[in-house]
Order: structure tokens, then C-alpha cells, then sequence
């Protein structure tokens, strides 16, 4: 009989005729508790607050967020200043003599300076992108994840008959048996 239920149009998502089937109840029971479940929600509607902002790091990050990133790239951007104070120290030689001023303002100290900031641009593009790829592949992966779980499993059963007809069905085989034999009391 659970094959002639099951080939009706249930599925893991439900039957395909609202699950209505004569005879039969049909009944959810929830596979996750509550906890489990706030935390499913929260994780499929991207509310999660987590670690680092959880998923809406993730979507962040995904999404390609300007601001985003450059609040990540504050500590990068602060070496990299400090970098370069270093490196116009370095050409100026440190000190007051005549001319030190002068090695900044040559092409020597100019090649280097637009050679690391240039350097500096692609890392900085280079991670992000590589950034936003992982998220992206991190994000498609909790879906997929996500969307293979099962939140509630759905079944049927027979429909309980009221007690009379219970009653009635329990003495129907005795009072055919009584009846073909000729009611076997008289």
C-alpha cells in the first residue's frame, strides 16, 4: 500500500495533489529543533550575525563591496605609506647637506616610487579578486549544502474510524459466522 501512496505525487517536498489521499491523514513532523531551525533560517535568509558578520561577510565580499574592502585594505594601506615614508628617507639620505633633497626629486627615487605603488596596486586588486572568488565558491557551497536539508518529513496514515464502525467491524466476521451456521444457539 506505501508504494500505491508514494506513486500518488509525494515527494520530499510533498504530494502533488496537497496531500489528500482517501483514507488517509497526512502529518509533518520536524526533522531540525527550534534552535536548529532559528539557525537554518537565519543561515538561508543571510541574517546570520556569526563571526566576522558570518554570512554577510561572505555576501560582502561576493557582492564585490567597495567600502568593504577598503576597510579591510586600512592596514595594508597604512604599511604601505610607512613604506614609503622609508623609501623618501632612504633617497633624501637623512641629512641637511646640500643636494639631499635633490636625489628625491631625480628619476631614480620617481622609477622607484611608481614601481612599488604600481606593485602595491596589483597585489592589492589581485587578493581581492582572489577574495571574492573564494567567497563566492564558499556562498555556493553552504547552498548547495543548505538546500540538500531537510527541514520536515511528511508521511500519511490511515485515517482512524470512528469507534462504532471499529465496534462494528470487530463483530461483523462473528455474525457471518453465526449466520451460516444456522445461528448455532437455537
Amino acid at each position: 500500500m506505501s508504494s500505491m501512496i508514494g506513486s500518488r505525487g509525494c515527494g520530499p517536498t510533498g504530494c502533488g495533489n496537497k496531500g489528500k489521499v482517501s483514507g488517509y491523514n497526512m502529518s509533518t513532523v520536524n526533522t531540525l529543533s527550534p534552535q536548529q531551525q532559528q539557525l537554518f533560517d537565519q543561515l538561508m535568509n543571510g541574517t546570520m550575525p556569526g563571526i566576522a558578520g558570518g554570512l554577510s561577510h561572505l555576501s560582502k565580499l561576493a557582492n564585490g563591496d567597495q567600502s568593504y574592502f577598503e576597510d579591510l585594505e586600512k592596514p595594508a594601506m597604512r604599511q604601505f605609506g610607512e613604506m614609503q615614508g622609508q623609501l623618501a628617507s632612504r633617497f633624501s639620505g637623512g641629512g641637511f647637506a646640500p643636494g639631499a633633497m635633490g636625489a628625491r626629486r631625480g628619476s631614480g627615487f620617481t622609477n622607484t616610487m611608481n614601481s612599488a605603488t604600481t606593485q602595491f596596486a596589483e597585489n592589492l586588486q589581485s587578493n581581492r579578486l582572489n577574495l571574492q572568488q573564494q567567497a563566492i565558491r564558499d556562498l555556493l557551497g553552504m547552498s548547495q549544502s543548505l538546500l540538500g536539508t531537510q527541514t520536515q518529513h511528511s508521511f500519511m496514515s490511515p485515517k482512524r474510524k470512528p469507534f462504532w464502525q471499529e465496534l462494528l467491524m470487530g463483530m461483523s466476521p462473528g455474525i457471518g459466522q453465526a449466520a451460516g451456521m444456522g445461528f448455532g444457539f437455537f
